[in-house]
């Protein structure tokens, strides 16, 4: 499939877009750049995903592929399409007030920390976008807090940036390089090629367990870094863990083999959010046949019940 390894020229942004003042840019990724621009004739803000050129000719497949599914995907937890704009091949998509990663860094800064209800809250939101994605057939392949984008409003979170997002097709064999490397699931990072939802749902505990403390969880500096600090972090896997994972394909009789699992919080340091640590547990398993499905675990007390919208800012309640 094609994926971040497709040869795509150098980026360069445009002056400016027909109808639309270009202003900052606020985000970037493999496939594209984001930047803030305002409709000339309206003075309307949002955000404007340009997407970097390949070196053939036509339209970007990435661009095509995330056009489907936004179009099958009008779900309030996941970023809208507003229009595409053929001439720039770009998208654009309504402007976020920003992504968590940076309102949770912005908010510890400033001596705040988020209440258990919000942190449900949150989770709550993006499990529900990642559910919808799941329950339409596809699957994200790229969630984590930068990519769970707070609403102008910041009463909803929306699941954003699709340039991963792939269709859930049984058997078929899916490139290795996808998921950011902190939020990778072991299958991934030992060259299981053969791998479907349960990837995204590996992505969410770790997302969970980052939102409720404010540090990734295990932040390795190379893939076989990454799985020594999940080793570290939940004991090395065994049989009765994960039958299959001696046999997977990078996997070395060498690897370490701690045998001590670290709580991913201590419930003194982090009252009231014992129900988000046995969700991110469960989504933490090591063999991807027993991580929760997205559907089922939206349903679980810690998450069922809230509401669609927040009542007040997120950081409000």
């Amino acid at each position: 499939p094609l994926s971040s390894e497709t040869r795509r020229s150098p980026f360069r942004m445009p002056v400016r877009v027909d109808g639309f003042r270009v202003g900052e840019k606020i985000g970037q990724g493999t496939f594209g750049e984001v930047y803030r621009v305002v409709r000339e004739e309206t003075s309307a803000p949002f955000a404007l995903k340009m997407y970097r050129p390949t070196t053939d000719q036509g339209l970007d497949a990435t661009m095509l592929r995330e056009l489907a599914f936004l179009s099958e995907m009008p779900h309030v937890n996941v970023i809208q399409l507003v229009e595409y704009l053929p001439v720039a091949q770009a998208v654009l998509l309504p402007l976020a007030h920003s992504d968590m990663a940076k309102f949770m860094r912005n908010k510890r800064k400033a001596g705040h920390v988020f209440s258990p209800l919000a942190l449900r809250t949150i989770g709550a939101h993006l499990l529900r976008g990642i559910a919808a994605l799941h329950s339409a057939g596809w699957m994200h392949r790229d969630v984590k807090p930068q990519n769970c984008l707070l609403a102008i409003d910041r009463r909803v979170v929306q699941l954003g940036d699709f340039g991963l997002v792939r269709r859930l097709t049984p058997g078929r064999t899916y490139t290795l390089e996808a998921v950011t490397l902190w939020y990778r699931a072991p299958e991934l990072l030992l060259g299981l090629q053969r791998y479907g939802s349960a990837v995204d749902l590996w992505a969410y505990g770790c997302t969970l367990a980052e939102l409720v403390t404010g540090e990734v969880w295990c932040a390795g500096d190379s893939e076989i870094g990454q799985l020594f600090s999940i080793f570290a972090a939940l004991g090395a896997p065994d049989a009765a863990q994960w039958a299959g994972f001696s046999r997977m394909p990078h996997y070395q009789q060498g690897f370490p083999k701690p045998r001590d699992r670290r709580p991913l919080w201590a419930d003194d340091a982090y009252p009231g959010v014992a129900g988000l640590r046995e969700a991110a547990d469960a989504c933490l398993a090591y063999d991807p046949l027993r991580r929760p499905h997205a559907c089922a675990l939206r349903e679980t007390a810690v998450f069922a019940g809230l509401p669609v919208r927040a009542p007040a800012p997120i950081e409000e309640l």
